[in-house]
């Protein structure tokens, strides 16, 4: 079996499939809710969110949440991620 890059970028990228209507499938692990979950920099993120915050090179504000305009839990598309109120 091949060794995962320790990069946390280049491991995340190797856990998306990429789909015809342009999301970004999450193929790893998932909570209890149906979002993906990643490990990276020793903390546990909800993908979509690392996704955001890797995408925006920032921190998501406070009181705003990360909604899929495609409705699909498993997309991790930056493009397809808004941040709104909760």
């Amino acid at each position: 079996m091949p060794k995962e890059p320790a990069n946390p970028l280049d491991r995340f990228r190797q856990k998306i499939i990429v789909v015809a209507n342009g999301c970004h499938l999450w193929v790893g692990t998932f909570n209890a809710c149906g979002y993906g979950k990643f490990l990276a920099w020793g903390r546990q993120y909800i993908a979509h969110r690392f996704a955001y915050e890797m995408s925006t090179g920032k921190p998501i504000p406070e009181g705003l949440d990360i909604a899929h305009q495609c409705n699909t839990r498993a997309c991790v598309n930056p493009a397809h991620l808004v941040a709104q109120t909760q």
